[in-house]
């Protein structure tokens, strides 16, 4: 696996030498493994963040007096946002709230399950299993979803080196994936009878 990330790394500094730097230094494995000693599955979690810990909030100019603080980082042309790598810190907070959530959410009873790796400001993430299935699933909070994206941690791996090689973005989220496409569908006609009602 580190191999995998390793050439990530590569692609990423060939994207954008500039863009690169804002990844933030990997944390040390112990210490993301005494946090998360609850959890069954660790692997993939603590090859992710001890490769890097997120990434830096960037300031950049939108306008001549505008300012507007983003995420640089594994940034897609997605649907709707960009997804980007969070700092641990950050991801945790995200998992204790899923937690909650499990509790009181009907289609959420097995979300505490998942760990945050990815996430858009649009109340979406890619989240990884804890207890041992290795899948990563879509979740949307907004619009109450789970989905497989990938079987597997590796198998996202790949996808991110083939998004940053190709200038595409990850297959989950192309027009030729059905499963993706009826998924957004299901949020974009929600989104419709919203915007329809003036109630967003």
């Amino acid at each position: 696996m580190k191999s995998l990330l390793l050439q990530l790394d590569s692609l990423l500094v060939t994207r954008s030498p500039l863009f690169a730097t804002h990844f933030r230094k990997g944390l040390h494995e112990a210490s993301i493994c005494r946090r998360l000693k609850a959890l069954a599955c660790l692997g993939p979690i603590v090859d992710w963040y001890s490769w890097h810990d997120g990434v830096n909030y960037v300031r950049k100019s939108i306008g001549i007096d505008h300012y507007e603080y983003t995420l640089a980082g594994l940034e897609f042309a997605l649907r709707p946002l960009p997804f980007y790598m969070i700092q641990f810190s950050h991801a945790y907070q995200d998992w204790v709230m899923w937690k909650a959530m499990s509790a009181r959410v009907k289609g959420f009873s097995n979300l505490e399950s998942y760990f945050p790796l990815l996430r858009s400001d649009s109340h979406e993430w890619l989240g990884i299993s804890s207890t041992g299935g290795g899948d990563v699933q879509y979740i949307n909070i907004r619009d109450e979803l789970m989905t497989v994206a990938y079987p597997n941690f590796e198998r996202m791996i790949q996808d991110l080196i083939r998004s940053n090689r190709e200038g595409l973005p990850l297959s989950f989220f192309r027009p030729s994936s059905k499963a993706a496409d009826d998924l957004y569908g299901s949020v974009y006609n929600r989104l419709a009878n919203r915007i329809e009602d003036g109630s967003d």
